[in-house]
């Protein structure tokens, strides 16, 4: 587990043994030893220390012998483990519940002394017989393991809902106070200022909205994380931060994930709409923000940072596992909280993935395109770039979660980033879901821009793989698409001659050849 208070560093020891300087949590923007401090909001590993290293609950499995002649050596062994483990969760400071689970040889029919072996741990240990020790009889069906296993999750449930709550509750407070700690040292005069109160707030509703979730408590949490979202994006924190510094990065992406978070709660509780209405709201706010803020929406990063909300959004709808999608509706009816009568855009309605796959396609492939039109001046490396060349590109460019311009798109001779690998990966998930949906129309243009970015690359048996079983299949013939079908044809032809299918060349040449298909 984390250390629960930060050291005391060396500058901040007192002067005298009566003035005693305030201990904060290491992850706290109060803390000098923090990466937030004087002035950061919010850090990932706040979100580790909950999901991956302070449980609510920590269960231990220990097998309970039966054998008379070792018993009392293992019932010994196994208080030491458990008072050892009960002693280390009491040191952390943190209150973490401790559970016991006993899997038997023997049941307590065949061999009576369990029962008093069983007392003598829960004496020594201290553990309550009913919430925190739970014995498993030998030789148990599956039913009766997954019998047990429930009666575990549902007798620490409560617990672990109210350790979150607890821990809510002591977040309000904070917040409600409103009163700023005392950092353990003074932030460096002229160059740092310490975190603002709304900052503090942002803070606050984060942790609330987060402990809602592991309640589930879906509403409460898209409430705690909307006051979060909107003080963040306002004029008191982020629009007070230096344009494109560190820490201004660091708030867009806590703006971003506010934004995720509220999305999942949403898809959570069958909002569908709600949540295709929050994510083009988020979409066009940060835009606005971007634009108005300096390098604006018209560079590769923007493209770039489009494309990954798209997927976000396919895969949070991937993960909510709608029923209504197992079948083949292409989008879902909005629920029944939006106003009978209320009027409604099409893109309005929560699309199958394969939508936002599509669409996060079309942002990689203009990622491209202002990838490829950066000049050559900008796409060396720094080394080799004077200090003036460096400092311009820091202003020209937004390499928020993407590469800087040399890396973007590097001189010949350095590798870089792939687009094509990008595009056809988004491709390949965006066929899946539209081969599943049956969306012929859609899959077939897909494939077609699939092999396209295959030839791009000279993977030519690759694009030969997609474009034969689409040529043989395709619906525009029959529907008498003749330009698509020609599309497809050459490239087919292009393809089939590269990797040298004669026959594919040939009956590709023989449809061309009929005069009467393309009247």
């Amino acid at each position: 587990m984390p250390a629960r208070y930060a050291q005391l560093p060396q500058s901040a020891l007192p002067s005298s043994p009566l003035s005693k300087p305030s201990l904060h949590s290491t992850l706290s923007p109060l803390s000098p030893e923090s990466p937030l401090f004087p002035d950061g909001l919010l850090d990932s590993k706040w979100i580790e220390k909950h999901q991956e290293f302070v449980p609510s609950a920590f269960i231990s499995f220990y097998t309970f012998t039966s054998d008379p002649k070792l018993s009392t050596l293992h019932d010994n062994q196994l208080k030491t483990d458990i008072n050892s483990t009960k002693s280390v969760l009491s040191q952390s400071g943190y209150k973490t519940r401790q559970i016991v689970a006993l899997l038997s040889e023997k049941s307590i029919v065949q061999s009576p002394e369990v029962e008093e072996r069983l007392a003598n741990i829960r004496k020594a240990t201290g553990l309550d017989s009913k919430t925190s020790l739970f014995f498993l009889p030998p030789q148990s069906s599956p039913v009766e393991l997954q019998a047990f296993v429930q009666t575990i999750i549902s007798t620490i449930y409560p617990i672990c809902i109210e350790y979150y709550r607890d821990l809510s509750k002591h977040s309000r407070r904070k917040r409600n106070r409103g009163i700023i700690p005392p950092p353990t040292a003074p932030a460096t005069s002229g160059t740092s200022q310490t975190l603002s109160s709304p900052g503090w707030n942002v803070r606050y509703d984060f942790k609330l909205g987060v402990f809602a979730e592991f309640r589930q408590e879906m509403d409460a949490a898209v409430r705690s994380y909307e006051s979060g979202y909107e003080v963040l994006l306002g004029i008191d924190v982020l629009e007070a931060i230096a344009n494109w510094s560190p820490r201004w990065n660091e708030a867009r992406l806590l703006a971003d994930v506010f934004a995720i978070r509220i999305l999942r709660c949403l898809l959570w509780n069958g909002n569908s709409t709600a949540a295709v209405r929050r994510w083009q709201s988020h979409r066009e706010r940060i835009r606005d923000f971007v634009d108005r803020r300096g390098k604006g929406s018209a560079t590769y990063g923007w493209e770039a940072w489009e494309a990954r909300w798209a997927t976000i959004m396919a895969e949070l709808i991937k993960k909510a596992s709608f029923i209504e999608f197992a079948g083949f509706p292409l989008y879902l009816q909005a629920e029944k909280t939006i106003p009978i009568g209320e009027r409604m855009h099409p893109w309005e309605y929560l699309h199958h993935p394969g939508y936002w796959y599509r669409l996060a396609t079309r942002h990689l492939m203009a990622r491209r395109i202002l990838a490829l039109s950066i000049p050559e001046d900008d796409r060396s490396a720094p080394g080799s770039s004077p200090a003036s060349s460096i400092a311009s590109k820091a202003y020209t460019y937004d390499t928020y979660l993407c590469p800087e311009p040399h890396e973007e798109n590097p001189l010949p001779g350095h590798k870089g980033v792939d687009h094509s690998a990008l595009i056809i990966d988004s491709l390949k998930k965006g066929i899946t879901e539209f081969q599943q949906k049956n969306q012929s129309r859609f899959l077939q243009e897909l494939q077609l821009l699939a092999a396209n970015e295959n030839m791009k690359r000279e993977a030519w048996d690759d694009a030969l793989r997609i474009l034969r079983p689409l040529w043989q299949k395709m619906s525009y013939r029959r529907e008498g698409w003749w330009n698509a079908v020609e599309e497809i044809g050459w490239a087919l032809r292009k393809a089939a001659v590269q990797a040298g299918d004669g026959g594919s060349i040939v009956a590709v040449d023989w449809e061309m050849m009929n005069k009467g298909m393309f009247k």
